[in-house]
């Protein structure tokens, strides 16, 4: 347990509450919950989990428990502790919210509060009550009583939970602090290499450098990093050593370092990673005092040809921003951009003798993620679809579009970042950004994030930390991918301690369904998720055969990865995948589900088996006359225009109906559908064009 960093748990909380953190502890019903229920929620929101290979903390807690898992993570995690009895059918009281929420924000608890606590001796947790108390965590009545062994309320004791952890994830550190030792046995080179390759893991030294196997050298620039020789090779004009990346377990021997602080970009080292090429060296090199530091933008324009893809850059002291473009052969205009901001990284690391005893690291930032796909006209890359057979129809636009199929589909590495660490100048913290973009007919989409991404590290044990505000808008007519990934790390002279991967955006899906009708007006229905809807619709129309329908539905995409292989805390066994949300586990983004028809969201579909003429008689007369010329419909809603007369020598199949606008009512033969709340013009004409009539339709405001 960490002691350095439990200090003045009181003072803490208490600043907590004036800053509005603890608001709201308060109950507003009579629920009540079991101890069991109140660990595995605790555990939920803490990110807390178990070691699968643990033998069971508490006896009467065994692996056919329902809680045993949360009660086993709980222990490891210092939240429970084996010495206090735990009966996870037992109703969570007072005292056990005090014991379990101070546990977990890992304080040291002082032995005397100067507080009254008038029936503190009753609770099998008096120091953890006082705390509570003192911290403003829990509150006493109006005769001074804490009322230990009452039954909570659900509510306060969740909105407690909430607090707590957001206090202990989101604190900053005060105190920057840097305090780094080497082992002692280490042997450095004081020449300093005349070349490195890093791709074939090779140093040139001057002649004559005493340089041997197992040594070591620091290189020599603002962002210095070690390697470690491991062979060999004197020549006339050079010594030729084998390097490798040293290792942090290998080289320090303590660490005690802890800083908070918000990026300023134009002090980063920034790397193309398309072609390696370094794009900032890390000074800001302007001479525009004009503008402010804020919004100066050093601005690169570079142009790469990744599979078609133009890509730029711009950074400014605040954000980085990189844009891609694309026009496809199929006439599809993509452009993407992943714009990072307001970058605060906070760290707090111990080592002793090699072994991590404390760590915690966190990233805040701003993400913005946007897509767009834009086609030009299907038509006429594809052809007029308006006299295809319906039989034909799908089969023929299959054949097509795999043809010329060229959609947007790929991952693209933008750049890398290093950022020096302010108070200490071996410390650096690396960033790299991807964007996968997926788009293959027309879509809009625009995410912004506010990010909280991090883990902490106690006891051996890894928890996540995790909280991300998502605001997403889209218009989608096609299957379409937006994730922005970014890799955090935290280096010690190029040695990597720890690293977090996230991986967020938005997943779409737009599964066509197309609707084909006969000369007799029989209905089939066959799927055609493998084209993009718009391209359906497109090419349908004018077909009066061909109906189309889409169901459309976005998740929301989150993955984060903590300390991989590379890292310090990954070799030490505390790696960790957490998936936030996927197709999978159903987090659907509220307003970008539902089913569509021509373009626009219906409440249920309206394509049906189309009803048979009636055998009605139909008179001669000068002119096409109908029953009504004014409808009146509910979205959805399906009605028939009546033909009541036709000039002499025309029939029903000599009628051709259109309307004007097909978004609010669409027209097949006789048969209106009324799609959203708006009015329209129906247009009946003689295929000669001699014989016109009109019908007015109005759509309701759906109730």
């Amino acid at each position: 347990m960490r002691k350095a960093c439990r200090r003045n748990t009181v003072f803490l909380f208490a600043a907590a509450i004036l800053t509005g953190l603890l608001s709201g502890c308060a109950s507003d019903n009579g629920t009540t919950m079991t101890l069991g229920e109140w660990i595995t929620l605790l555990d939920q929101k803490a990110g807390l989990s178990a070691d699968p290979s643990s033998k069971p903390y508490f006896m009467n807690v065994t692996e056919d428990s329902p809680y045993y898992e949360a009660v086993q993570a709980a222990a490891e995690w210092s939240v429970l502790d084996g010495s206090a009895p735990f009966e996870p059918e037992q109703v969570l009281t007072r005292e056990w919210t005090a014991y379990t929420l101070m546990n977990l924000s890992e304080r040291d608890i002082p032995e005397d509060f100067g507080i009254e606590i008038r029936d503190l001796s009753a609770s099998a947790f008096p120091k953890h009550v006082a705390a509570s108390v003192a911290g403003g965590l829990l509150s006493l009545d109006s005769k001074g009583r804490f009322r230990p062994r009452q039954a909570i309320e659900k509510t306060e004791a969740l909105n407690c939970l909430a607090a707590v952890t957001d206090l202990i994830d989101s604190g900053r550190i005060e105190m920057p602090h840097s305090e780094i030792a080497f082992n002692e046995d280490l042997e450095f080179i004081e020449e300093l290499p005349e070349e490195i390759d890093e791709e074939t893991g090779t140093a040139v030294f001057p002649a004559g450098t005493p340089a041997s196997s197992g040594q070591y050298f620091r290189t020599d620039d603002n962002q210095p990093q070690l390697y470690r020789i491991t062979g060999t090779e004197t020549a006339d004009d050079a010594v030729y050593a084998a390097i490798e990346p040293a290792k942090a377990e290998d080289v320090i021997s303590d660490i005690d370092a802890a800083d908070s602080f918000t990026v300023d970009f134009s002090t980063a080292r920034i790397v193309d990673l398309a072609d390696q090429t370094v794009i900032q060296e890390g000074t800001l090199a302007t001479n525009d005092t004009a503008v402010p530091a804020g919004v100066r933008q050093i601005g690169y324009a570079r142009s790469h040809d990744i599979n078609g893809y133009h890509i730029s850059y711009s950074v400014t002291a605040t954000g980085i921003r990189a844009e891609v473009t694309k026009k496809t052969p199929s006439g599809l205009n993509v452009f993407g951009n992943l714009t990072v901001s307001s970058v605060t990284p906070s760290y707090r690391w111990k080592m002793e003798d090699g072994v991590i005893k404390d760590g915690y690291f966190k990233m805040e930032f701003t993400s913005s993620e946007n897509l767009g796909a834009e086609a030009g006209s299907y038509k006429k890359l594809y052809g007029d679809f308006s006299r295809v057979e319906p039989g034909n129809f799908l089969g023929t636009i299959r054949n097509l579009f795999q043809a010329k199929n060229d959609a947007a589909d790929i991952t693209l590495p933008l750049v890398s970042v290093e950022i020096p660490v302010p108070s200490s100048p071996l410390l650096t913290i690396g960033m790299q950004l991807q964007l996968t973009i997926r788009a293959s007919g027309r879509a809009q989409l625009s995410l912004t994030q506010d990010n909280r991404i991090g883990m902490e590290l106690r006891d051996g044990h890894v928890r996540g930390l995790n909280h991300s505000d998502m605001k997403a808008e889209a218009e989608l007519r096609a299957d379409t991918g937006l994730l922005g990934g970014v890799a955090s790390s935290m280096k010690l002279a190029g040695m990597a301690l720890a690293d977090i991967t996230t991986e967020a955006g938005v997943t779409a899906k737009a599964d066509a369904v197309v609707h084909l009708y006969d000369s007799e007006n029989n209905h089939s229905v066959l799927n055609a998720e493998d084209i993009p809807s718009d391209l359906i619709d497109d090419l349908a129309d004018g077909n009066e055969g061909v109906l189309t329908c889409a169901d459309i539905s976005a998740f929301k995409t989150m993955d984060i990865k903590l300390n991989s292989s590379g890292t310090l805390a990954g070799r030490a066994g505390l790696g960790k995948t957490i998936t936030l949300s996927n197709e999978q586990n159903g987090e659907l983004i509220p307003g970008l589900n539902g089913h569509m028809e021509n373009g626009h969201y219906v409440s249920r579909c309206t394509r049906k088996d189309r009803i048979q003429p009636k055998e009605t008689e139909v008179v001669e007369s000068d002119d096409i006359r109908i029953g009504s010329y004014s409808l009146i419909a509910d979205p959805g809603e399906k009605i028939e225009i009546p033909i009541k007369a036709l000039p002499a020598g025309y029939e029903m199949s000599d009628l051709v109906f259109s309307s004007d606008t097909p978004s609010v009512a669409s027209v097949s033969g006789t048969d209106v559908t009324a799609v959203k709340e708006g009015a329209a013009i129906i247009h009946i004409r003689t295929k000669d064009g001699k014989y016109e009539v009109s019908c007015s339709v109005l759509v309701r405001h759906k109730s």
